[in-house]
């Protein structure tokens, strides 16, 4: 992050604007493709919806739940990586990301000040 005093608004903005690129993507990126690849596509993308409903439905522990949405983050829109960051307080927590962090990675390397 470019400036680390900013304020919840300011990064919900963001996210909105990310979301708003994810979407112009999504658009540029099934736009050439033949009507039977886009229904693979969505077929694909609905089993990964599924996936994460039955992982995010299996457990109340909330570590593992972040880890599931991280894990079906990547195949959901064919990425490489992905993580959660929570927010706490004034600082943003590293909940899960995928590829899996190492499980001896300290906890104090998962915390940044907004």
């Amino acid at each position: 992050m470019k400036n680390n005093n900013k304020s919840r608004e300011q990064l919900l903005n963001e996210i909105d604007k990310l979301k708003n690129e994810i979407s112009q993507f999504e658009k540029l990126r099934t736009k050439h493709l033949r009507p039977d690849e886009i229904q693979d596509r969505h077929k694909i993308e609905l089993y990964s919806l599924l996936k994460a409903s039955n992982s995010l439905n299996s457990t109340l522990d909330m570590k593992r739940v972040l880890q599931a949405t991280t894990d079906s983050v990547i195949d959901l829109i064919d990425i490489d990586s992905s993580a959660i960051y929570l927010l706490e307080g004034d600082e943003l927590y590293l909940g899960a990301a995928t590829p899996i962090l190492p499980p001896n990675m300290p906890d104090s390397f998962r915390y940044t000040k907004l």
